[in-house]
Order: structure tokens, then sequence, then C-alpha cells
């Protein structure tokens, strides 16, 4: 049983506009436009709309939104109805579960509760509202038992709204011990929060944990929860994508070492990736990971698009050409401006090549906004 929800990677400009003209015009013309045609509009695009009413037009709209994510809610439950249902049929072989689009993360645990022989969930929440004005009513929701163990192996969790129940997701996590696989992207808490405790859940609940790929996040003030992880784990995979890792750490080096040696202390770690982090500067730190009496078993490693210049990519590969990794490694390296200093950066990936197998390309200097927004 499946929803899928579909996605587009490039936007054409032209269509950009179309759409711009459109939105004005449901502006100009909001008091002799149909209600329903408004509400009748997929999801994301009445989320664009939004910014582009008026303050009269958004307290208008609002409770027709509320009631729309009620009917939401029945849906949920409608499916949850069912999918009970069809666990108690002897017949029933549903072990993988995709939800395309929730409205709040609550649902998601009822529609577990509904499905328990359910081994893979995937799962995407997405709030209609933009503010805090416009978020949807919540229904009052029977309860199930939220305690029961969940026979989870994989789980992955995108999610696009203003503030995340964390509560929700560390509870899925505590009942779910045979987790293997976790993907979690998005999750953002209200200001003076931390993902701390996330992390924790995972340490003290998930020991079969194989997989963990964290997107999108901001773990800048975590780094005793991820050495603690990485000390009581046996990860084969892990990814920290544009999570801010250095954004608030005092001494950066000092802590990439700290995060090095925990990932040396992992022997079943072979896949790292730190990608859209902004190691700059920095990634010549990560040498070490190969260097000493134990060195880390890492094969892969993904440092694309984390602003490297060339010459301090020379400098991360000379230190890697005296601490060559055990295996051939492959080294991600794309999205990183080489091109402006092209002799540098050749040099550098002709100390590389003898020891790693290099993805490089995607970076074009002369595109002005992709160089400002990477010195942000």
């Amino acid at each position: 049983m499946r929803e899928t929800a579909h996605k587009t990677d490039q936007t054409n400009p032209k269509e950009i506009c179309l759409k711009q003209f459109c939105f004005h015009a449901v502006r100009e013309h909001f008091p002799s436009l149909s209600m329903e045609a408004v509400l009748d509009l997929p999801v994301p695009l009445i989320k664009e709309l939004l910014p582009h009413l008026t303050v009269c037009q958004l307290d208008e709209i609002q409770p027709e939104l509320n009631q729309r994510a009620t009917f939401r809610d029945a849906d949920v439950l409608g499916l949850a109805r069912a999918l009970k249902q069809l666990s108690e049929s002897c017949r029933s072989s549903l072990t993988d579960l995709n939800i395309g689009v929730l409205p709040y993360t609550k649902l998601t645990e009822i529609l577990l509760d509904a499905s328990p022989k359910v081994t893979s969930l995937h799962v995407e929440i997405q709030s209609v509202a933009l503010g805090p004005h416009f978020l949807p009513h919540h229904p009052r929701i029977a309860e199930s038992d939220m305690s029961a163990e969940l026979p989870l192996e994989k789980l992955t969790v995108k999610v696009a709204e203003l503030q995340t129940d964390l509560q929700f997701i560390t509870s899925v996590l505590r009942r779910s011990p045979q987790l293997n696989s976790v993907h979690i992207a998005g999750m953002r808490l209200p200001t003076g929060s931390s993902l701390s405790h996330l992390l924790t859940t995972l340490s003290e609940s998930n020991h079969n944990l194989r997989s963990l790929n964290l997107e999108d996040m901001k773990l800048s003030d975590c780094l005793p929860e991820i050495l603690n992880l990485l000390m009581h784990c046996k990860l084969e995979e892990l990814q920290c994508n544009d999570c801010r890792l250095l954004e608030r750490w005092s001494d950066k080096q000092e802590s990439l070492q700290q995060l090095v040696a925990a990932v040396k202390s992992v022997p079943s770690l072979h896949t790292l990736s730190l990608a859209q982090n902004r190691l700059a500067k920095n990634v010549s730190v990560l040498a070490e990971l190969f260097s000493g009496s134990s060195p880390s078993s890492v094969k892969r490693l993904d440092i694309s698009s984390n602003f490297i210049q060339p010459a301090e990519l020379l400098e991360f590969a000379e230190k890697l050409r005296t601490h060559r990794p055990l295996h051939r490694l492959t080294l991600d390296l794309r999205k990183n401006p080489g091109d402006r200093d092209p002799d540098t950066w050749n040099a550098a990936l002709n100390t590389l090549r003898p020891f790693c197998v290099l993805q490089v390309g995607g970076w074009k200097s002369t595109d002005t906004m992709v160089d400002h927004i990477s010195n942000m």
C-alpha cells in the first residue's frame, strides 16, 4: 500500500515566471474566486501561494485550511482502520509502508500501531501552513497502545514543517529496538531546543543500527552525543549532510579531531559522509582517519559541497599520501571550487589518484550566486 509524492529537481524559469503571474492574479481577483478553486490546488502550490496573499485574505482562507487539515486527519484515520483490519488477516503480507505526505507527525505513530507487522516505513511530513498563525487545527485523536514494541527495521522520516515534534520520533525509536537503518531529514526545533535527545535515544535504544543518515539538521551543539553514539554502536554507514557541524565549535580543528578519533574506534564503519558542512580549511584533519596503529576502515568518504579551496585540498592530499587508507578510497569531491586555481587543484587530484577513486566536478565559480551563497 503506497502513496508516492513526486518531486522535480529542476524548475523551468518560464514556469517560475508564469507561477508568479498566477499568484499575483489570485491576489488581485481573490474576492471573485471560488474558495474551492483555491483549496483544490495541490498542497505545495497552496504553500507557495500564501505569502502572496494579503492579511485579510489569509484571515479568510485560514478556517478553510484548518477544515481541510481535519478532513485529511479523517482520511488518515480511515487508512489506519483499514490497515488494522488488514493486519488482523492471516493473508496479510504488508511489511513496507510508504506514505507520501502527512500533515503532522502524530499521525505517523497511529499508522504504525494500526499495522504492527510493518518492518519498513517511509513517511514525509508536510504541514499546509507556513507560519504560526496558520497552523492546521489538530483534532483530538483517540490514543492507541503507544508503548508496544514495533518490528521496524528501516525508518525514513522527511520533515517539512516549522517545528518538529521530537517526542514523536524518539518514541518510535525507543519502541523499535530492531532498527538497522534510520534516515531523518529536515527536523526543526523551537529556538533554544537541541537535537541531542534524538542522538541519545539512538545510542540507548537502537543497538542494531547499521546505517544512520541525518540530513538538513542543526547538530553543531551535539558533538558529545555524536561521540557517545559512535562509541556504543556498530555503524557501517554514517551520513551527516548539511548538519552545520562546525557552526558552533569554538575550536573547529580540535572538535573535528575528536570526531575523527571516534570514527576510527568503529571498525565496522565503511561509509562516512560529511557533505555540506563548511569543512573548508579544516578538511586536512580528515586525513588523520587513516593514521596511527588503528586506522579507520572507511572505504567511501564524501566531502562534497564543503567549499574546499585547491590549496586546502592539496594539503589534505599530501597528508593522505603519508597516511594511506587500508583500502582504495572512493572520495567524493564534487561541488567544491576547484576551478579557482586549476593547477593546484589538478596537482591535488594527481596526488590522490594512486590510492583514491575520485568523484569530481559540479562547480562553476562564474556562477556568482553559487559563489555568494558559499561564502555566506
